[in-house]
């Protein structure tokens, strides 16, 4: 009688319960809640995270993918250096060498240099260093390049600081320069950037051009079937043993994902997985290695995400199109009046 009882309750036991979980982290939490479910990787998200993975490696091949670089500035020590060399040439052209050999002296003893080493550094003798270093500027200059002067390490700062059009830089400054004496200041900075932005300028757009010259949706199609009209990604997978490997990684995990018949066992998957030269794939073979009994059950069983992800978006997007327009009762009215037109027999009354 036990022995009868004890097989009558091992019939009736439930089937354990299974989990289609799309991160460990929430499938690691209802585990510990309850040893008896079972993960199931979603298939839908495994390819998702492998197209990411591999939609990035053939952009790379193909030249696609490159990166936009960013407008170049000054520093402070350069601007200030140029601004300095227009203030000189502003003056009588008698003086101008003289005043550049007074402001170069200056600079390297601030930086603290020795007479001998700014001599050297100048072409002259000691002597000449000591009259330079003792020769009054204001002499020198006129009225409008002592203005200058005096607002040189402000401009320099300001160009510094991101600022490299004559508008911005002349608003910056205010009423402490005149708006002639500014553009005086800064012809040799904006013109010697000029040129490195227009460079830049002409970078980004090419880079952009390739950008939009494939869609990934078209390199997704080549990588999981190796068709393809472009004769781009032909020349690619001919010529690159990198982008010959990717392909036959990506097949074969497509095949092994749909049970396919000539599908690969999903340890012989990861192993010609680590085996090749692309990094990326390497790290998502050790991704799926840490998941290997949740993507064994995603190969060999017909559990999918497909329901729920499906009924999320459907309320998603009755959301989205009541969006300002009406209040939480209402959008239950709609979801359940979608429900009742698309799914009657849940509703029979």
């Amino acid at each position: 009688m036990t022995a009868f009882s004890s097989s009558m309750e091992r019939q009736q036991a439930p089937p354990p319960a299974v989990l289609v979980a799309v991160t460990q982290a929430y499938a690691e939490i209802i585990r510990s809640a309850s040893p008896s479910i079972q993960q199931v990787a979603d298939r839908f998200h495994l390819m998702k995270n492998l197209k990411e993975v591999a939609v990035d490696l053939v952009k790379d091949m193909i030249g696609q993918r490159r990166r936009p670089q960013e407008l170049p500035y000054p520093d402070e020590a350069e601007a200030y250096e140029c601004i300095v060399g227009d203030i000189c040439r502003m003056g009588e052209a008698r003086h101008r060498q003289k005043v550049r050999q007074c402001m170069q002296a200056r600079r390297l003893r601030d930086e603290g240099q020795t007479m001998a080493e700014m001599a050297e550094a100048l072409g002259v003798n000691t002597r000449r260093v000591y009259i330079l270093l003792h020769t009054d500027l204001s002499k020198l200059l006129m009225p409008g390049q002592r203005m200058c002067m005096k607002t040189a390490r402000l401009i320099a700062r300001i160009i510094a600081g991101r600022c490299l059009t004559i508008k911005d830089i002349i608003q910056r400054v205010g009423d402490r320069l005149p708006p002639r004496l500014i553009r005086g200041c800064i012809q040799t900075i904006i013109g010697r950037y000029r040129e490195k932005r227009r460079t830049v300028r002409l970078y980004n757009q090419e880079a952009w051009r390739m950008h939009r010259t494939m869609t990934s949706a078209q390199i997704w199609k080549f990588i999981l079937t190796g068709e393809t009209d472009s004769q781009q990604l032909k020349d690619i997978a001919k010529e690159k043993t990198e982008a010959g490997e990717l392909l036959k990684i990506c097949i074969g995990f497509r095949k092994m994902i749909h049970a396919e018949q000539d599908a690969l066992q999903l340890e012989q998957w990861i192993r010609q997985a680590r085996e090749c030269g692309l990094k990326p794939i390497k790290d998502f073979a050790d991704y799926i290695e840490k998941d290997r009994l949740a993507v064994e059950l995603a190969c060999k069983t017909g559990f999918s995400n497909a329901l729920l992800e499906g009924t999320v978006n459907k309320a998603k997007a009755i959301k989205r199109s009541m969006y300002n327009r009406a209040n939480v009762g209402l959008l239950r009215a709609k979801v359940i009046l979608h429900d009742t037109k698309s799914m009657p027999w849940l509703h029979p009354n």
